[in-house]
């Protein structure tokens, strides 16, 4: 009677150990099925102009190639905005909007000039389940735009007040910049040259072309007060409170107290920051 239950439990050992190995297998565990591919993000760059961002990037998607789109992503920097982080995107955005699957753009208009941002894209899979993200990449909005500066001080179009964004006489407490002409010779100048109790600023030479000057350490630059002024140079600037600049004298035009420069510029609202984008 021993021998015969021995057997019997030798028996459903045996069948349990064939039917577990023979068996369905766990979930996620599909033989002869790889993961599919998900398309690299080559590239991340951001644009800014008064508030408003341009997001850019390249993929290895390839035309036809279906993907579960992508998500946008952008937070003050320093904040923890809590688990999970909600993309700018209510819903998966698509990409592929010019038929060319290699490079995408999305828009974004409600950035806040003087904050600090960091953002990041994240492709995703066709069916959702796994992704990649790019870089991350650390931006503030910036504003750009042209002025004209005149020489005669008393006039409002004498001065810039780059935190407003407006003109002001070169004799005010809000005079940002100034243009003077000494021995013939024009000069961009700081305006408390010509009053201590106004503000002073101080400029440098980056020796690059404007668009080349994106990423700078104002260490490394001799700040002067006033510096020689000629058509195409480029031009850094730091404000008496702590906000950089930089400029490009686009035009000079006019002798004497018609002397009149033009100046194309784009200035941080970010205290202390120097990142141009």
């Amino acid at each position: 009677m021993v021998r015969i239950t021995s057997g019997i439990l030798l028996l459903a050992l045996i069948t349990f150990m064939f039917f577990y190995s023979c068996g369905p297998k766990p979930p996620g565990e599909k033989p002869g099925v790889e993961e599919a591919a998900i398309p690299e993000i080559t590239g991340f760059t951001i644009s800014t102009e008064e508030g408003n961002a341009s997001f850019l990037w390249n993929t290895t998607r390839q035309k036809g190639e279906t993907i579960g789109g992508y998500d946008i992503f952008m937070v003050p920097e320093g904040e923890n905005p809590g688990e999970p982080v909600k993309p700018l995107n209510e819903t998966p955005y698509p990409g592929d909007v010019d038929a060319d699957p290699t490079r995408e753009t999305f828009k974004f208009s409600n950035a806040e000039p003087g904050k600090i941002y960091k953002t990041w894209v994240r492709l995703y899979s066709a069916d959702g389940e796994n992704y990649v993200s790019s870089d991350t990449i650390i931006y503030s909005p910036v504003y750009k735009g042209q002025i004209v500066l005149n020489l005669r001080w008393s006039v409002r179009t004498s001065s810039y007040d780059f935190s407003r964004r407006s003109y002001v006489p070169a004799r005010s407490l809000d005079s940002d910049i100034m243009i003077m002409s000494g021995k013939g010779e024009p000069k961009i100048y700081s305006p408390n040259r010509m009053n201590d109790d106004f503000r002073r600023t101080v400029f440098a030479d980056p020796g690059l072309k404007y668009e080349d000057l994106n990423i700078f350490n104002p260490e490394s630059y001799d700040w002067q007060e006033s510096l020689p002024l000629e058509r195409g140079n480029t031009y850094l600037m730091r404000t008496a409170d702590g906000h950089y600049a930089k400029l490009k004298c686009a035009r000079i035009e006019g002798e004497g107290g018609r002397l009149q420069a033009t100046f194309i510029y784009c200035y941080i609202p970010a205290r202390g920051y120097y990142k141009f984008l």
